[in-house]
């Protein structure tokens, strides 16, 4: 066996190895797979039966399921699309064709336009294509080192594999979702004063899904639980959670869709996930900005009340969905994270030693908050004595909450605008802390 795989070392391109060992170690005890990968040219029935088996391993790494994936559509792309008993094959090993032969017609949520076979492949091959900028630069054993390289980056974006969906679960997707967050408990918002069509609204915005995306959406909401980001969580486009850029929310963009979620909001990366400001460059920010790497529940429940009877006005006038998106659940914040633990919200905003080392700027700001929030009108609690009291007039006014939704898109205008100028590729690498060449 050893002598056997040093001849296969001897045989791929010389940066191979390296590459795996310094670049992807995710992939490095997957060299003989790579190889294997690089020296098919043609379609390979058997190759394809061991990415299908790895693709859904539930123990092998997410990586390297990822890969798998992204292999398999590189081999897809090579098979004939008149070869329909191979297609037969892979349809079935996908869970895409019925016993009457025909696709299923959740697909056609999918954005596909047809069940029949045959169209089914064509549009299937037509959608891989997409990715034909980095496909086209695997060349066999001749293959490049940075086509190769853009190959395994490729497959780190989830939502670009469009195979992913058939061979991982939403629960497994859910799982590594949970993997790059933190959580804390919560409280499920309930809000008298919304309309008794709101929970319709919802359920219709989830109906619309498709099943897979609807299914991870349900898991998602299944609890009260809140969602912050951290360590792991990366700000990288395309990311399965993504914290974009200069933004303090999740987006969920799962594996071969192009649906997404907002958790809105996710709080802050570093020590405090929370914070309290008055005042940034001199100037005073907005009450609704006072509650810093967070939401105020007052403020949620009056979006959701008024998205809810928009969306329902405009299909009722127009016919056709609002373009709008869909509040699907809140809840009320009623613990924060801290390095290595949580603490409750009253905790947290009072105790010196579970805010940390910005404690005093902090108080401050939240004395400042609660007496503009008074002058405003907003805060209608009787004065309370000490610094407990401060803290309870202002979550009393705040009510930390995060609301969960669809619909949305991560790609503002404006970081669109940045992100498509001459500067624009300055602006996203330098702030993720990597350079052009990667």
């Amino acid at each position: 066996m050893e002598n056997a795989a040093r001849r296969a070392h001897l045989k791929g391109p010389r940066y191979l190895l390296p590459m795996l060992t310094d670049e992807f170690p995710e992939f490095a005890l997957y060299y003989n797979l790579c190889l294997q990968f690089l020296r098919l040219t043609t379609y390979d029935h058997d190759f394809c039966v061991k990415l299908l088996a790895l693709a859904r391993q539930a123990d092998a790494s997410w990586h390297v399921r990822r890969l798998a994936v992204l292999m398999l559509e590189h081999q897809i792309r090579k098979l004939d699309q008149h070869n329909l008993k191979e297609f037969e094959f892979l349809l079935e090993s996908l869970d895409l064709r019925e016993t009457s032969g025909k696709i299923t017609t959740a697909v056609l949520r999918e954005g596909y336009s047809t069940t029949d076979p045959r169209h089914f492949v064509a549009e299937l091959q037509r959608k891989l294509a997409r990715l034909d900028r980095v496909h086209n630069k695997i060349n066999g054993t001749k293959t490049s080192g940075p086509a190769l390289r853009d190959f395994f980056k490729l497959s780190c974006d989830d939502c670009k594999l469009s195979l992913a969906r058939y061979l991982f679960t939403p629960e497994e997707v859910v799982d590594e979702i949970f993997e790059r967050l933190q959580i804390t408990d919560g409280l499920r918002d309930l809000d008298t004063q919304e309309p008794r069509y709101a929970v319709d609204e919802a359920n219709r915005a989830i109906k619309l899904l498709p099943r897979y995306e609807a299914r991870i959406l349900e898991l998602l909401c299944r609890s009260a639980d809140v969602y912050w980001v951290s360590d792991d969580t990366s700000a990288e486009i395309n990311s399965l959670v993504e914290y974009p850029l200069t933004t303090v929310v999740l987006v969920i963009k799962p594996p071969g869709s192009h649906f997404e979620f907002e958790i809105k909001r996710a709080g802050l990366r570093g020590h405090n996930s929370l914070n309290v400001v008055f005042a940034r460059r001199g100037y005073v920010v907005a009450p609704s900005h006072r509650l810093s790497g967070g939401s105020m529940q007052w403020l949620l429940r009056y979006e959701t009340r008024n998205a809810t009877k928009l969306s329902r006005v405009y299909r009722l006038v127009h016919e056709t969905e609002a373009p709008i998106p869909a509040y699907i659940s809140r809840s009320t914040i009623t613990s924060i994270p801290i390095p290595d633990d949580e603490v409750q919200t009253l905790t947290y905003f009072t105790d010196p030693d579970s805010f940390g080392p910005d404690f005093p700027q902090m108080r401050a700001a939240m004395k400042q908050s609660v007496a503009a929030f008074k002058k405003e009108g907003y805060v209608n609690l009787a004065p309370l004595p000490g610094d407990l009291g401060l803290t309870a007039q202002f979550i009393g006014t705040v009510t930390p909450g995060q609301a969960i939704l669809s619909g949305t898109t991560s790609f503002r205008l404006d970081k669109l605008d940045t992100y498509l100028s001459e500067t624009g590729a300055d602006y996203y690498f330098k702030r993720l802390g990597l350079s052009h060449s990667t």
